[in-house]
């Protein structure tokens, strides 16, 4: 991809049209340059990102995460951790706990 050609050090992780720059610590002075490139990458595919520079760009400590497709990312040491949040695994229990009172529930757990 043009993303890979153009920063083979720094991660692109896609899911459908939501995209995460996986930046490492050592280059976090250079995120307003990747956002500017994914940026001009976008658009030239027609389409725009959401948000701001300042409200797209976190640094990512061991207290400090993010949230991305209801995952919560965070770094640790020298790796990207990512893991379910609490209020998201009550909310998925809670949902296929659910699911078992319902008649077809095979179906609703599809839903």
């Amino acid at each position: 991809t043009t993303w890979a050609k153009r920063h083979p050090d720094v991660p692109l992780i896609r899911y459908v049209d939501d995209l995460l720059i996986v930046v490492p610590a050592t280059k976090a002075h250079r995120a307003k340059e990747l956002y500017a490139d994914l940026q001009q990458i976008v658009v030239a595919a027609g389409l725009k990102l959401k948000g701001t520079l300042e409200s797209s760009v976190h640094s990512l400590t061991p207290d400090n995460s993010i949230e991305w497709l209801g995952m919560a990312f965070r770094r640790q040491s020298n790796r990207l951790d990512f893991e379910l949040p609490p209020y998201r695994r009550t909310m998925l229990l809670d949902a296929m706990a659910d699911c078992h009172f319902e008649r077809w529930p095979q179906l609703r757990a599809n839903q």
